[in-house]
């Protein structure tokens, strides 16, 4: 500190030079943050998608918010994803949030006329991931472990909160190309084989399943790498137990999402702005030393 002090006194530039360095970093911070869910930081994960339609529509609508309209044909979506591969800050290089997994499931809505999909529930493994949803309106909770891994037919998604198992889903890779088993009220769902050209409408609540501010936005996955059809069957617990009959055998797709490299949109922005950091240090070592120099010749 007495260093910094120093070098801060010795002269005005100095001054200025230090202040456009933190000026650069609250920049950089606050643009990151302004802008954190209008891209994919999401960079690379796994998952397991359905799309099924409900067996008990009374519970349905004890899910939906009151300000919500039933949709012409209700819909529920499941998905059990890993996300290991996150964007990252660009000064530090650190992500913004460490690998963690989740579940969760949407119900499909209308509110003033828009159909969207609403989510009731969302388990995630970390609390980075926690606060992060919370801000945008999602539900979501701390698991007591998510569970998401390659088995010897297909892959398993299981969330446990506590002893009970809230959404579970076995799936298996079928022979026959199972997307042709869909209905065409699924067909949104798979249809091309782009399924991150697909943007969905989200339809939250802030507070989080409280409201009463309605929040509204457009989310679509990172570059579709590789997508396998298969099927699932369905396990439903705690709050979420009897919306879709446990056992349920349903088509699925497991689905590998990726930016792919050199397709990160901060690699640019993160070199301009560290190369902008090193020059503005150099300066300020440059013009230290040679006030340092000047005194020294002075006090001869």
């Amino acid at each position: 500190m007495f260093i910094i002090r120093k070098i801060l006194q010795s002269h005005i530039l100095l001054h200025k030079c230090f202040l456009f360095v933190i000026a650069v970093f609250l920049f950089t911070g606050c643009t990151y943050n302004i802008l954190f869910w209008e891209r994919n930081i999401w960079t690379e994960f796994d998952g397991l998608f359905v799309i099924e339609e409900p067996d008990n529509l009374n519970k349905y609508e004890e899910l939906l918010p009151e300000m919500f309209d039933m949709p012409e044909f209700p819909m529920v979506g499941l998905f059990c994803a890993d996300y290991y591969d996150t964007e990252r800050w660009p000064i530090t290089l650190t992500k913004y949030l460490s690998p963690y997994l989740e579940s969760a499931l949407f119900i499909k809505c209308e509110y003033k006329g828009t159909e969207g999909w609403y989510c009731p529930f969302m388990a995630v493994t970390t609390e980075a991931a926690l606060i992060a949803g919370h801000r945008l309106g999602y539900p979501k909770i701390l698991a007591d472990n998510i569970l998401f891994e390659k088995t010897e037919d297909g892959w398993k998604g299981s969330t446990m909160v506590g002893d009970v198992e809230h959404l579970g889903l076995s799936f298996k890779t079928d022979p026959l190309d199972s997307l042709a088993l869909y209905s065409q009220v699924k067909s949104e769902f798979v249809r091309g084989n782009q399924v991150s050209d697909l943007v969905f409408t989200t339809i939250l609540l802030k507070p989080p399943a409280e409201g009463p501010e309605v929040v509204m936005f457009s989310t679509s996955p990172p570059p579709l790498v590789k997508r396998v059809p298969g099927l699932a069957l369905i396990q439903l617990g705690g709050p979420l137990e009897g919306l879709i009959e446990s056992g349920t055998v349903t088509p699925a797709l497991y689905q590998h999402f990726s930016m792919g490299p050199g397709q990160n949109p901060s690699g640019p922005v993160i070199a301009l702005i560290l190369i902008g950091l090193v020059v503005t240090i150099c300066i300020v070592i440059f013009i230290w030393i040679l006030r340092w120099v000047k005194r020294r010749k002075t006090a001869r």
